[in-house]
């Protein structure tokens, strides 16, 4: 919730403007840092249920536990400026961040930009962008130090768990975990009621590329529209 807050203060201060991280906007790796004059509390990034510790930087900083990933789709607005409140097609379904765990980050922004701050798509091996912390990286590597703690969600499948970055089948907070939605609001769900994958532009779609029925017409791993109608995905990672 404060970390929600710190987003609404965000956009307030730049005019419905979402952040886009300090790692550019495809993957906008670096959020934490933007946000963090709002929070001002290091603390609230870090999940009580997430065994990350501190270490040291390469800066003579402090990195310390970032329990949460940005929403990789939100940091490709339109020609890659960021996305305002007015941008989504349903804001209070559009996931802005999910729980991780083993990503650690300078959000204080002390020494250099903090750049370490996670993001994700939720699926797929590129789940995981983060800067120069040696934790994560956008090939796969060091997924049995930094993985997604939201248990496997739609769009994902069995197989992944060790294919891709999920941590275990289910979530970390009673078979869920917290997801802060784009308005702000946390809410606790089950992995299968967020839809993971890449930006879905078809609106109203369910399933592309999900192993569901109907199957949709887009290709790679996509997240239900943001006005798909199925009950089932109560959130999504897509803007659309």
């Amino acid at each position: 919730k404060q970390l929600g807050l710190g987003l609404t203060m965000y956009t307030q201060d730049y005019d419905e403007t979402f952040p886009q991280g300090m790692n550019g906007p495809t993957y906008p790796a670096g959020w934490a840092g933007q946000i963090y004059p709002y929070v001002k509390n290091g603390g609230a990034f870090k999940c009580p249920s997430d065994p990350t510790e501190p270490r040291n930087g390469s800066y003579s900083n402090v990195l310390v536990p970032v329990s949460y990933a940005f929403n990789t789709n939100l940091g490709n607005g339109d020609n890659g400026t960021p996305y305002t409140q007015a941008s989504f097609a349903s804001i209070a379904r559009t996931v802005f961040l999910c729980e991780v765990q083993g990503v650690q980050a300078d959000v204080t922004n002390t020494g250099v930009p903090e750049i370490g701050s996670a993001t994700s798509y939720g699926i797929e091996p590129r789940s995981f962008n983060v800067g120069n912390t040696g934790q994560a990286n956008t090939n796969g590597g060091w997924t049995s130090r930094a993985g997604l703690a939201t248990g496997i969600m739609r769009g994902g499948t069995a197989a992944q768990i060790k294919q891709y970055a999920y941590l275990g089948a289910d979530g970390v907070h009673q078979l869920g975990s917290n997801v802060i939605l784009s308005d702000g609001h946390a809410k606790w769900f089950k992995g299968s009621q967020v839809s993971a994958g890449a930006n879905n532009t078809r609106s109203g779609d369910c399933t592309s590329y999900q192993g569901l029925t109907p199957v949709g017409t887009q290709t790679s791993p996509r997240a239900a529209s943001a006005t798909c109608a199925d009950g089932a995905a109560a959130a999504t990672f897509s803007v659309n």
